[in-house]
């Protein structure tokens, strides 16, 4: 597992944002195999990023933008995602034990084989693209469909 200090991070997290914007010295944010243990990233935009495998545990990601982003294997446990933008996601693998997921966009997220264990999940979005792990019932957890 790789460790990274937060000012090393902010700096690829504006190298992303360069990267989004379209700039010549943008660079897709790359966190694979990064441990994130405990940081607040909330309402930080990681569109399209790569974190195969990454540990998110105990994380502060309110509002947080991942749309479209590789998200396979992350160990997102005991973290605060209300309101996060997940749309498009690949999930699979992925651990939200504990996780408060309330109000977040799941729309077209493939969460095939992700642990759901405890996690809240109120008014969270999702539609006919979202693929939820086997046995999971959205309408139980109380989230809320969308169509196309």
């Amino acid at each position: 597992m790789k460790k990274i200090m937060f000012e090393d991070l902010q700096i690829k997290i504006d190298q992303h944002a360069a990267y989004l914007s379209g700039a010549a010295d943008g660079i897709r944010l790359d966190l694979q195999g990064y441990d994130l243990f405990g940081y607040d990233l909330s309402g930080v935009d990681m569109k399209d990023a790569q974190m195969t495998n990454a540990v998110l545990k105990r994380t502060i990601l309110w509002n947080i933008n991942l749309e479209g982003a590789v998200l396979t294997g992350v160990n997102f446990k005991h973290s605060v995602m209300d309101g996060a933008i997940l749309k498009n996601c690949r999930l699979e693998g992925a651990s939200f034990k504990g996780v408060n997921l309330e109000n977040a966009d799941l729309r077209g997220a493939n969460l095939t084989n992700a642990d759901m264990e405890d996690v809240s999940m109120r008014n969270a979005a999702y539609d006919q693209n979202t693929i939820l792990p086997q046995g999971f019932d959205p309408v139980s957890a109380g989230m809320r469909f969308f169509e196309d």
